[in-house]
């Protein structure tokens, strides 16, 4: 018998082989017909299901349960004869495997000959940046220029394939990034990246979808005409405005046609809207490329209304609609343009052609012997004084002073607005921040009003008022500073003799009234 505290080692055949078994109840019977002649058994301790969606089951040995012995020094050794547990701590672990990794020797070999080119390439490159003169360089450079021709790279290559403006490696690089940003660890097996990757597209699937459906409700506010009322709902927004963008540019000159727009973004260019803007014709789906149509059941059947006719008079009433009766039919119109009224007749004096609130000299004897001497004509009004500090009159000071000085420049000398404020030594140009400062409405105001209406603002107007403000408080500062030098201690208490200044400083600005 072994003493008390000895610990008595497993023999070397007490673990059962590691192996791969086609399913669980194979893996039991297999261990247990091992464990069975070296008197144990193995039972199920714990089972739970990984993240990756496998089973992971511990088996421990049967008498393993409970708490294993404690040996105390003081006191004889104690049995229990009543359970036949031991505390047995020895137990192993079966994994559930689904898939087999293994290579695809087509992919692996071309992924192989990628990067023997890339690392060819980069040797040549490190070569050229190696290089320890200048001959040795411009070898080494010719050489890179003949073995790799940057006709590929250069943008009036690109141009030449419907790219969609991805011309570049973010979009994938950016997927690689999120299905990255799934997976949190590096460690994942194949078949837990596969229910990543399965995930992360489906729910990209649904974002897209979910999008989809709402441009087809919806339409750009800003994008609005009868030359996109046929594609409309059928049509990504991105498209859209990507047709807006041609439109607007047939605002301002435009270059001749190259054929970019069309050959890499498969949309119609600005040449291609003029036409049919000036034939007031709407767009066609065939005109553009299926990548810019939206997902949608069935095909689509595009019927062109034709024209509306709109009263001109109700057009440009501002005034809201308040009839509630139907628009008339086209059978209805026509026939009321077409059928021949009756001729007037008037009520007074039973004629017919005219009526009784027509000019007809009967109901207008007395007006044809009767003469009318013409209305004497009203003198207009004068225009009100413009005050020193308004901007209008700043601006006519300004300009005054500057025929001014064109009158001094001698004949073939330079009369412009840049030479005249460099001879004054007023600044060539301001910052964004002080011309936003000046249309405050403290300062100028945001908008120039005149009797016509309002306006926005000049460069010369904006930059005259700055001059003036600039003026005026270095003007103010000189005052102040020799009243303060002539009596540097004033006995004078409240702000009437503020209001006393300012008033004179009006009077002799000249901006009294």
């Amino acid at each position: 018998m072994n003493p008390i505290g000895v610990p008595i080692p497993f023999p070397d055949d007490a673990m059962p082989p590691e192996g791969q078994y086609s399913s669980r109840e194979e893996l039991v019977t297999a261990i247990n017909a091992w464990a069975a002649p070296r008197g144990y058994a193995f039972s199920v301790k714990s089972s739970v299901v990984t993240p990756s969606g496998r089973t992971r089951v511990i088996y421990s040995c049967d008498r393993g349960a409970g708490k294993a012995p404690k040996v105390k020094p003081a006191k004889e050794r104690k049995r229990k004869t009543t359970t036949r547990r031991t505390g047995c701590q020895f137990s192993i672990a079966a994994k559930e495997s689904l898939y087999t990794l293994a290579t695809q020797q087509d992919i692996y070999n071309y992924i192989a000959q990628g990067q023997e080119k890339w690392d060819t390439f980069y040797k040549h490159w490190h070569e050229i940046v190696a290089s320890t003169t200048e001959d040795i360089y411009m070898e080494r450079l010719e050489k890179f220029k003949q073995q790799y021709s940057p006709d590929h790279l250069n943008e009036a290559w690109v141009h030449q394939h419907r790219h969609f403006q991805q011309f570049v490696t973010s979009r994938a690089e950016g997927i690689h990034r999120l299905i990255k940003s799934h997976m949190k660890t590096s460690q994942v097996d194949l078949f837990g990246a596969w229910n990543i990757i399965k995930l992360v597209l489906s729910n990209q699937l649904k974002r897209l979808e979910e999008v989809q459906s709402q441009q087809q409700a919806s339409t750009p506010i800003d994008i609005s005409g009868p030359l996109y009322s046929n594609i409309r709902g059928w049509l990504s927004h991105e498209a859209l405005r990507q047709l807006d963008n041609q439109r607007q540019r047939l605002l301002r000159e435009y270059p001749a046609c190259t054929g970019v727009t069309a050959r890499t973004l498969g949309l119609p260019c600005a040449h291609m809207l003029q036409p049919l803007i000036q034939l007031d014709e709407p767009l066609l789906l065939e005109q553009i490329h299926p990548h810019w149509l939206l997902h949608r059941p069935g095909t689509p059947r595009i019927i062109i209304e034709p024209h509306k006719l709109f009263n001109r008079l109700a057009a440009s009433s501002k005034l809201p609609p308040t009839s509630t009766q139907r628009e008339p039919c086209a059978f209805e119109a026509i026939e009321k343009e077409t059928s021949q009224k009756a001729p007037p007749k008037c009520s007074k004096c039973g004629t017919v052609g005219h009526t009784s609130r027509s000019k007809h000299p009967r109901h207008h004897s007395h007006t044809t012997t009767r003469r009318v001497s013409p209305p004497a004509p009203t003198p207009l009004a004068a225009a009100p004084a413009l005050r020193a500090d308004d901007p209008r009159a700043i601006y006519q000071r300004y300009k005054e002073a500057r025929e001014a000085w064109y009158a001094t420049v001698p004949r073939g000398g330079l009369r412009t607005n840049q030479q005249y404020r460099k001879a004054m030594g007023l600044p060539a140009r301001y910052s964004k921040i002080e011309l936003q400062w000046c249309l405050n409405y403290k300062q100028m105001g945001p908008r120039c009003r005149e009797k016509s209406g309002t306006r926005e603002w000049t460069k010369e107007e904006q930059f005259s008022y700055l001059d003036w403000d600039k003026a005026e408080n270095e003007r103010v500062e000189q005052n102040v500073g020799e009243e303060m030098a002539e009596k540097p201690f004033p006995q004078r208490r409240g702000m009437q003799h503020i209001w006393d200044a300012a008033e004179r400083d009006v009077l002799q600005q000249g901006g009294g009234a």
